[in-house]
C-alpha cells in the first residue's frame, strides 16, 4: 500500500471513529434517546454500561414525581366555569337538543384554534356547537361559542370536511395568547366542568390540541411534565378511556414575534416535548403541518387566512376520519 492510500484510509477511520464518538455522546446525553429501546440495547447490552436501565427509571420517577408535586399544587375543585372572556353571543344562533350518543369534537389550544382566523366557511349547520355558558347546543356557526375573540375560528371549516351520518358536537375552548401554564392553573378545570356535562349522555371522538405559540425556551422544558397536568385535571373523575380517543396535536410554534435567537432551539425543543407526549400515549397523532405554512397562510403573519384555515382543516379532518 502507498503512502497516499495509507493516509487516506487513516483518515477514514479517524472520521469514523469521530463520528461514532459522537453518536454515543448525543446518546449518552440525550435522555429521550439514551432510554430508548435502541439506546438501551446498545448502551447496556452491546457496550456494557449497565447502570443505564437504572438511570432510565430514575429519570421516569423524578417525572411522575414532577407530576405528583404539580396535580397537587393545582388540584382546585370548584363547580363553575372561572372564565369570562369567552365568545357568548347567542343572539344569531339557532338553539337544538343536543341529542344522545352523539360523537363530541373537543377543541383547545390557542388563538388558532379560536376565533382569531379567517374563514371561507361561516356555518355547518348540520352539526352542533355545544356552549358553556347555558350548557345548550346550537347549530354550528362562526364565531363558536366557548373560545375567545370574535373573528372566525377553524371549527365550521373543519366540520364540513368530516364524513359521518353521525350530528358532531363541537366543543371549542381554546383560548387566545394561553401558555400551558394557563392551561394547567386555570383552563383545564374548566374543561372539566363542561366535559362532565356533555359527556353524560354523548362519547368523546377526538381531541384538537393546538397550543405552543405562546411558550419560550424556558417554557417549553417542562412542557411535557405541564401537559401530563393538564390532561389529568381535564379529565378527572370522568368515565372514559383517555388511551382510546384520537388525540391530535399540532406542531404550533409559528409565530412573527418568534423570530429572535432563541427560536431555533425553542422548535427543537418544544419537538422534543411533543414526541414524549407520544411515547407516553399511543393514540397522540403529531401533525406538522401547522407550523411548514408561511405567511402567505396567515393574515399577520401569524393567525391563519382563508387558505391556510383550509390546509389545516384538511389536514385534521383526514386524521378524524381515518378513526375507527
Amino acid at each position: 500500500m502507498n503512502l497516499k492510500k495509507k493516509k487516506i484510509k487513516e483518515k477514514f477511520k479517524l472520521l469514523f471513529y469521530s463520528i461514532s464518538f459522537l453518536f454515543l455522546l448525543t446518546l449518552v446525553n440525550h435522555p429521550y434517546s439514551k432510554c430508548s429501546d435502541l439506546g438501551i440495547k446498545l448502551l447496556d447490552d452491546v457496550l456494557g454500561i449497565n447502570k443505564i436501565v437504572k438511570i432510565c427509571m430514575k429519570i421516569e420517577n423524578d417525572k411522575k414525581e414532577e407530576i405528583k408535586k404539580h396535580i397537587t399544587l393545582v388540584n382546585i375543585n370548584y363547580e363553575n366555569l372561572r372564565r369570562t372572556d369567552i365568545y357568548s353571543d347567542v343572539a344569531s344562533k339557532i338553539k337544538k337538543d343536543c341529542g344522545e350518543d352523539l360523537p363530541v369534537i373537543l377543541l383547545i389550544g390557542q388563538s388558532n384554534a379560536a376565533n382569531s382566523v379567517k374563514s371561507a366557511i361561516s356555518q355547518n349547520r348540520k352539526n352542533l356547537n355545544y356552549n358553556p355558558i347555558d350548557n345548550f347546543c346550537y347549530e354550528l356557526t362562526e364565531p363558536v361559542l366557548g373560545a375567545t375573540d370574535n373573528l372566525y375560528s377553524i371549527t365550521s371549516s373543519l366540520g364540513e370536511k368530516i364524513k359521518t351520518d353521525k350530528t358532531i358536537i363541537f366543543l371549542n375552548m381554546s383560548v387566545g395568547g394561553s401558555t400551558i401554564n394557563d392551561w394547567e392553573m386555570f383552563y383545564a378545570n374548566d374543561v372539566n366542568i363542561v366535559l362532565k356535562k356533555i359527556l353524560k349522555k354523548n362519547h368523546l371522538k377526538s381531541i384538537i390540541w393546538m397550543q405552543g405559540e405562546g411558550e419560550s425556551l424556558i417554557s417549553s422544558k417542562n412542557y411535557f411534565i405541564n401537559f401530563l397536568v393538564v390532561k389529568s385535571l381535564m379529565f378527572k373523575n370522568l368515565d372514559i378511556e383517555f388511551t382510546k380517543t384520537k388525540l391530535i396535536i399540532t406542531k404550533s410554534t409559528f409565530c412573527d414575534d418568534k423570530k429572535n435567537k432563541d427560536y431555533l432551539s425553542f422548535v427543537k425543543q418544544m419537538n422534543y416535548q411533543r414526541q414524549e407526549i407520544k411515547k407516553k400515549f399511543p393514540n397522540t397523532v403529531l401533525l406538522e403541518i401547522t407550523d411548514n405554512l408561511d405567511n402567505s397562510f396567515r393574515r399577520d403573519n401569524c393567525h391563519l387566512n382563508r387558505k391556510g384555515t383550509e390546509v389545516v382543516t384538511s389536514a385534521l379532518a383526514k386524521i378524524i376520519n381515518s378513526t375507527k
